[in-house]
């Protein structure tokens, strides 16, 4: 990544809140996840106070498509036992 006019830290940070193409979804975003016999659940609410557009990236398991979460509503997404969620990323 080549960008002028900044110093190591900010270039880190830029690099860590735009990992892989992806922005990261705000702090009043919250990801719980539960496990059971075969499946990994997750459960994403948007505690914003605005409408967002979000998606879950999964380890070792295809990604979520984007989805509109109003203020208070949650997102329900559930892969094969061995996945888990990395983050949350704006779309």
């Amino acid at each position: 990544m080549i960008i002028s006019g900044l110093n190591y830290e900010e270039i880190s940070e830029l690099e860590s809140s735009n990992i892989s193409g992806g922005v990261r979804a705000p702090g009043c975003v919250d990801i719980n996840t539960s496990t059971s016999t075969f499946r990994t659940n997750a459960r994403i609410t948007n505690n914003c106070g605005y409408t967002l557009n979000a998606r879950a990236i999964w380890n070792f398991a295809v990604d979520d498509s984007c989805e509109t979460l109003s203020s208070g509503e949650v997102l329900k997404s559930s892969r094969g036992r061995q996945a888990t969620v990395e983050r949350v990323d704006l779309c």
